[in-house]
């Protein structure tokens, strides 16, 4: 075999000719002059070689060349082929059933293109063949059972493509076979017992089809193993005691499937792995102490299982461990061990039965990023070690009984961006150390019992995006340095005892979507400053003590969608700038002392639902501009001093389900027509005609 020669066989010369036509040649990144008869090292990836005295073509590289079109039948001409290359462009169309007739070929590659159709059975006649690269394409069919003729191959790679069918298993006689990629088609079936033949195997990726049935015990013949990928499919039965057996693995996904059983012990044995990944399953039993014995382990993601019993004190041996996900089990207890892991960066052991104390120990793991312990009866206080993870950026302990207070060393968490502690028994006041938390984004401690009062210092938090503490017993004023955290998009307030006046620097946080300071006993006029948060949404100031008017600048808030100011000592006129909340959907302001009759332009909100204006002291008539809202489903007016006709319109409110008149001086006609929508209806205590 020699590597230069020059004049191939004109049938080959032809074949190149049909290949450059048939694929729009001209515009080729690299094209061809083929008016020249000899393509020999003149044509761009046309490799030429001498066989038993004959030049003939051996080589055909024109990867990433813009080939746009079909490949011809009569690139089966090319029979003294041994590397064809076609990979990233632009081929679809079927792969002819001639690509059979390159019997020297050893290297098939055709991926990243447009390919469709079937993969020909003629392929089983590539004997030489030692790498099929087909992957990338929208190939259809199943793969052929021909293809167990290759027995010289060592990579098959057949992935993101549309195949269906069951593997064939004459796969099992592909015994070179080094690489078989298969994931992400529609394969459906078992993964056949004769994969256990390809003993030289390195890499096994069936993920992502709809394979079902149980993994052959036959898998624990793969010693060379080192990935083994079978997550995202319909896998069922127990994971096989001779998965032991693979001890080159060091990659292990099978989840996403629907296993049972339990992980055999046998686990352990796997001392090369660096990943075990076996979530969304339906796993069961205890995790086996074995575990400890995978001593290079640097992920380990059980969650989403039905796993009981603790978490096994051997886990501490996984010093390398760097991933650790156990969330949405059945697991009892943190072993103290777990201040071994001094590589973890994520640490996830949310919605399980952990009971017990947050051992002090986590304060070792100084290279955490990321902790959830979420959901769990964990008791006892937050250790004060916490403060020694100087890397963490999430810390969710919330929907736990923890108790005590909020230790003050949690100000240590300098790249702290998300604080969870919601949902639990805390005392004691928010430390003034929070303040240091100047990467904080997110800060939830609602629904705990928290008191006194909201630290100042709270407004170095400049980073802080939304500030979630209602339903505590915080005491004392909101401070105004409030005013300072610009970035505030959600102030979460309610439920606490607040006292004082709404700071007027609130009306610095121009980016602040939700305002919910309800259900306290703040005091003072609503301040003007509020008309700056443009982009405000929520408002809800109810349940307090406030008193003077409603601001004009109210009128400026024009993203707002639901307004509730009810329960309060608001007096004076609901101001005619509402018209300006044209997104405004519920206004809550009854139970207030407001006066003065109800503005028409609120007539004119295109998107109001419900208006709630009982317990006032409104008066007035109703204008008959209140029957263009048919999109109204409640009307509360209630114990006012309104007089006059009732629009005899009324009855165009169509999706009225709920209107109350009651305890006013109206005129009411008994032919009065109503809404047919209508479910509820108080006239009482009016004027009654006819």
């Amino acid at each position: 075999l020699s590597t230069s020669c020059f004049n191939p066989p004109s049938s080959e010369v032809d074949s190149l000719k049909d290949l450059y036509y048939s694929t729009n040649g001209a515009f080729w990144l690299h094209t061809w002059n083929v008016t020249s008869s000899d393509p020999c090292g003149a044509w761009y990836g046309v490799t030429c070689s001498e066989v038993m005295g004959e030049c003939h073509v051996s080589q055909l590289t024109l990867a990433a060349n813009n080939l746009v079109g079909r490949l011809p039948n009569s690139i089966g001409n090319l029979t003294y082929m041994a590397d064809l290359e076609l990979q990233s462009n632009q081929l679809w169309g079927s792969i002819p059933s001639s690509i059979g007739d390159l019997v020297q070929l050893q290297n098939l590659s055709l991926y990243s293109n447009q390919l469709t159709g079937s993969i020909p059975t003629s392929v089983g006649d590539l004997v030489q063949l030692q790498n099929i690269a087909m992957y990338s394409n929208l190939l259809t069919g199943s793969i052929p059972s021909s293809i167990g003729s290759l027995v010289q191959l060592q990579k098959l790679q057949l992935f993101s493509n549309q195949l269906s069918g069951s593997i064939p298993s004459s796969i099992g006689d592909l015994v070179q076979l080094q690489y078989f990629y298969l994931f992400s088609n529609q394969i459906t079936g078992s993964v056949p017992a004769s994969i256990g033949n390809l003993v030289q195997l390195q890499y096994l990726y069936l993920y992502s089809n709809h394979l079902t049935g149980s993994i052959p015990l036959s898998i624990g013949n793969l010693s060379q193993l080192h990935y083994l990928q079978l997550f995202s499919n319909q896998l069922r039965g127990s994971i096989p005691s001779s998965i032991g057996d693979l001890v080159q693995l060091q990659n292990l996904a099978m989840y996403s499937n629907q296993l049972t059983g339990r992980i055999s012990p046998s686990i352990g044995n796997l001392v090369q792995l660096q990943s075990l990944q076996l979530f969304s399953n339906l796993l069961t039993g205890v995790i086996p102490s074995s575990i400890g014995d995978l001593v290079q382990l640097q992920n380990l993601v059980l969650s989403s299982n039905q796993l009981r019993g603790p978490i096994p004190s051997s886990v501490g041996n996984l010093v390398k461990l760097q991933y650790l996900s156990l969330s949405s089990n059945w697991l009892t207890g943190i072993p103290s061990t777990i201040g071994n892991l001094v590589q973890m960066r994520i640490l996830a052991f949310s919605s399980n039965r952990l009971i017990g104390s947050v051992p002090s120990s986590i304060g070792n793991l100084c290279q955490l990023q990321n902790v959830d312990l979420s959901s769990n009866q964990l008791t006892g206080s937050i250790p004060s070690s916490i403060g020694n993870l100087t890397q963490l950026q999430i810390l969710a302990l919330f929907s736990n009984h923890l108790a005590g207070s909020v230790p003050s060393s949690i100000g240590d968490l300098a790249q702290l961006q998300d604080l969870q502690l919601f949902s639990n028994q805390l005392t004691g006041s928010i430390p003034s150390s929070i303040g240091k938390l100047s990467q904080l984004r997110y800060f939830s401690l609602f629904s705990n019992q928290l008191t006194g009062s909201i630290p100042s210092s709270i407004g170095s938090m400049a980073q802080l995006q939304a500030l979630d503490l209602p339903s505590n017993f915080l005491t004392g004023s909101i401070p105004s340095s409030i005013g300072d955290i610009v970035q505030l998009q959600y102030l979460y307030l309610d439920s606490n005892q607040l006292t004082g006046s709404i700071p007027s620097s609130i009306g610095n946080l121009i980016k602040l979507q939700y305002l919910l300071l309800s259900i306290n006993h703040l005091t003072g006029s609503i301040a003007s400053s509020i008309g700056n948060l443009v982009q405000m949404q929520y408002l809800f100031l109810y349940s307090n003590h406030l008193t003077g008017t409603i601001p004009p600048s109210i009128g400026n808030l024009v993203r707002l969608l639901n307004m509730q100011l009810f329960s309060n000592h608001l007096e004076g006129r609901i101001p005619s700038s509402i018209v300006n909340l044209v997104q405004l959907q519920d206004l809550y302001l009854y139970s207030n002392q407001l006066t003065g009759s109800i503005p028409s332009t609120v007539w004119q909100l295109p998107s109001l639902r419900s208006m709630f204006l009982f317990e006032n002291n409104l008066n007035g008539t109703l204008s008959r501009d209140m029957c263009q809202q048919h999109g109204l489903t409640g009307l509360y007016l209630g114990v006012n001093s309104f007089h006059g006709d009732i629009p005899s319109c009324v009855d165009q409110l169509s999706g009225l389900t709920a209107l109350d008149l009651g305890d006013n001086q109206f005129t009411v006609n008994a032919s009065l027509r109503l809404p047919s929508s209508l479910q509820y209806l108080d006239v009482s205590s009016n004027r009654l005609n006819g």
